[in-house]
């Protein structure tokens, strides 16, 4: 499995460039701002690893032919005065053509899980997809579903090559 660094990579309304969890130069050599946020939830594409297999158990997983498993690490901070929830169905990973990529019902690591955030309170987890492998970028879209249909919240997207 090939895994990069841990460096943290927060959202914006897009971040081009990411690559393996490392932050892009940004002019001078300065690193892109790390504290994006919608409502006070702090999301961080935290790293990304890919594998040819994995195992978890006594059950051993291979991806579809022409496939690898991409696995994104991520957190997430609430820094609002009242609770918030963060749902894995929030993120979606989409190909260079916008189709969307289903994640995979087995994972590497601990799952990122639909919880509810107390105030200052942070989740981490990781959501694994299979993807091709000669595509090498996807983007990982975050679009937080408010909890009243009259509320329309912005998403926001990494670029991932892996």
């Amino acid at each position: 499995m090939r895994n990069r660094s841990t460096r943290y990579i927060a959202a914006a309304a897009l971040l081009g460039g990411l690559a393996w969890g490392s932050i892009p130069a940004h002019g001078a050599g300065k690193p892109q701002p790390t504290a994006h946020h919608i409502d006070m939830i702090y999301v961080t594409v935290m790293n990304t690893a890919v594998a040819t297999s994995f195992n978890s158990g006594s059950f051993s997983y291979t991806p579809d032919e022409g496939n690898e498993y991409l696995t994104v690490k991520i957190g997430a901070v609430n820094k609002n005065d009242v609770q918030l929830a963060v749902n894995s169905g929030d993120f979606t990973l989409l190909n260079t053509s916008g189709s969307s990529i289903d994640a995979n019902s087995q994972n590497i690591g601990t799952p990122f899980s639909d919880t509810v955030l107390d105030p200052n309170g942070s989740t981490q987890g990781t959501i694994t997809y299979q993807v091709p492998k000669r595509a090498h970028m996807v983007t990982l879209r975050w679009s937080p579903q408010p909890s009243s249909s009259s509320e329309r919240w912005p998403t926001a997207s990494w670029a991932i090559h892996y």
